[in-house]
């Protein structure tokens, strides 16, 4: 039984235009190199729970064997298993490297999830199985950190959330703006388009806030512009103080240094 594909009709370059999808034995497959049980374990753990679901692999025909184009890891993991199949994409023997190399990107690229998908599907999970962030790593072979940053995604108020589900913003952004407050992420909603250096600008601003009393760099009113100058001067030198102290071969944060020198100053 043979596909064919009529977008392939429109690729500039050639590329087998009938392939098979069947069960291969996975004794009929070649494994060039075994990677490393480090490597395989997650997928092995759930390949071992679930079986090969939506896990079909790539081979291209070799005689009475197979070569792996996508897949290996998947496949090493169902041998560990003990399955005696695979679901596999053949390709016709012969085909180019250069084809064989584009198909193993596309294959990759069409396995990247959505993030804030991912992120609802494992809180669905963790309700309706009652399981943990290391029930799920445990059972699925996510590794947990992935399973603690997906999570983290919903810090995103629900405009933000909705935005990364529909790729309007970035993971990279959506990463950037979990670790702000809600009311500082709804402030940056008005923006027409959201980059990531605004993003990180927010941010830095939220990180120097937590540090730098204000005070610091309040300025009285009715002030001329050389004061103004002499004042800014005066916050860095005290700011740049407090930064020395922790420079000194003390453990104090800069917030706890400041303290210090608020300490200093009350006893000239």
């Amino acid at each position: 039984m043979t596909e064919t594909s009529e977008t392939m009709e429109q690729l500039d370059f050639k590329i087998p235009q009938t392939w098979e999808r069947k069960e291969v034995e996975i004794e009929k497959i070649i494994i060039d190199e075994e990677l490393q049980s480090g490597v395989v374990a997650p997928t092995y753990k759930s390949v071992s729970h679930l079986g090969m679901l939506f896990q079909e692999v790539v081979l291209v025909g070799q005689e009475d064997m197979y070569k792996i184009v996508a897949g290996r890891r998947r496949v090493q993991a169902a041998r560990q298993a003990g399955l005696s199949t695979v679901p596999a994409l053949v390709l016709q023997a012969g085909t180019p490297d250069a084809v064989l190399a584009t198909i193993t990107v596309v294959e990759n690229m069409n396995r990247r999830p959505n993030p804030a998908v991912e992120a609802e599907a494992l809180s669905i999970m963790m309700a309706a199985y009652k399981w943990s962030r290391q029930d799920i790593a445990d059972h699925l072979g996510i590794p947990i950190s992935h399973i603690k940053s997906s999570l983290k995604l919903f810090k995103l108020i629900p405009e933000f959330f909705d935005q990364l589900k529909d790729g309007r913003i970035t993971l990279a952004v959506a990463k950037a703006l979990r670790e702000l407050p809600a009311e500082k992420q709804r402030e940056l909603l008005g923006e027409e388009k959201l980059t990531l250096s605004t993003v990180l600008g927010a941010l830095r601003t939220k990180k120097l806030e937590h540090f730098v009393p204000a005070e610091l760099f309040r300025l009285p009113e009715q002030t001329g512009e050389d004061e103004v100058d002499g004042l800014i001067k005066e916050a860095l030198a005290k700011l740049e103080r407090a930064a020395s102290i922790t420079r000194n071969g003390k453990k104090e944060s800069l917030e706890e240094a400041i303290k210090a020198l608020r300490r200093e100053e009350a006893h000239v």
